[in-house]
């Protein structure tokens, strides 16, 4: 039987991209200069992770029933790498619990957020392109991050 349900293996990735992107921010005391693309690009990427750590599945029987996945047989149901498109992928009750837990942990909406920082992921990665004309806003994808990062191992919590 497969279910679904938070994956801590997607989330710790998640976790280790947004330490990243903190450790640099915190050396640079934020004037993060020429690291500014890397920044960008770990911090979108911890995004990224954490979206999809919200929903995985596993069809081993082992795992208790609303625990966090172990690391085996562990497939995030969304992919792609558009913020707002992998958070209208997930299940409505995953996303109304997600924004709802984000409001309340970081006091601000998720999903102008999402749009915001939509396609940083891509777009930091080949900033050098021609037709790359994306402005960044550091302070914005920093506290998408930020709260992602504390809020979506609640949802496992709240499975339990």
């Amino acid at each position: 039987m497969t279910r679904i349900e938070p994956s801590g293996h997607i989330f710790i990735s998640a976790k280790q991209f947004y330490d990243a992107a903190e450790l640099i921010w915190q050396k640079t005391n934020g004037a993060v200069g020429s690291y500014v693309y890397p920044v960008i690009v770990n911090y979108a990427l911890a995004c990224e992770l954490a979206l999809k750590a919200c929903e995985s599945t596993t069809s081993s029987a082992l795992v208790p029933e609303g625990a966090l996945l172990p690391t085996a047989e562990i497939n995030s149901t969304i992919w792609g790498h558009k913020l707002s498109k992998l958070f209208d992928t997930l299940a409505s009750d995953t996303q109304q619990q997600l924004a709802a837990e984000f409001y309340s942990t970081v006091g601000v909406s998720l999903q102008p957020l999402l749009a915001e920082c939509d396609g940083y992921f891509i777009k930091a990665r080949y900033a050098w392109e021609k037709d790359n004309k994306c402005v960044f806003h550091l302070s914005g994808v920093r506290q998408l991050s930020s709260g992602l990062i504390a809020v979506v191992p609640t949802l496992g919590a709240n499975n339990a």
